[in-house]
């Protein structure tokens, strides 16, 4: 399987990720994308992450990369292990108004040809979170109480603006 293809799988993986931290093996790194990188990056160790535009999906990822023996030094529970992924349970659930802010806090980072690699300037705006949860929100497909908790959400990320 190329990269690109297994960075795909990954990312849809991640789509439906609740409880579990997975860890692709990249080259000589293994790497967590989203709400896998958000669930290391709480529970495990504050590496150094990464926005980016990632070709395979052809949308901005979150990530964070560490070499292999990071993973002898990991206390939580592996679910599984294999020479291309490992997938570890994770303590908690992911809470979506963390994730989604925090995810917000997190700069682009842009190959620049003429000078070093640099990380754009600006950040996006927690409001940012606000109205791409509202765009995304599917209103015919959900119950009275999935609008109320979603109100709910809306309120607790809007208090904190």
């Amino acid at each position: 399987m190329t990269l690109k293809a297994r960075q795909q799988k990954a990312i849809n993986k991640e789509l439906t990720n609740e409880t579990a931290i997975y860890l692709h093996k990249e080259k000589l790194f293994w790497v967590a994308y989203e709400k896998s990188a958000y669930l290391f990056h709480v529970h495990v160790r504050q590496y150094k992450l990464q926005r980016r535009k990632l070709k395979a999906v052809e949308k901005e990822v979150i990530s964070l990369a560490f070499p292999d023996n990071v993973i002898d030094q990991i206390t939580l529970p592996i679910i599984s292990r294999t020479d291309e992924e490992i997938v570890i349970r994770a303590p908690k659930p992911i809470d979506h108004v963390k994730f989604d802010v925090w995810r917000a806090a997190i700069p682009l980072f842009v190959k620049n040809r003429n000078r070093r690699n640099e990380y754009l300037p600006t950040l996006t705006p927690p409001g940012e979170v606000v109205l791409r949860r509202f765009r995304d929100f599917d209103l015919t497909r959900s119950t009275p109480i999935d609008c109320l908790n979603f109100i709910h959400e809306m309120k607790q990320i809007t208090a904190r603006l």
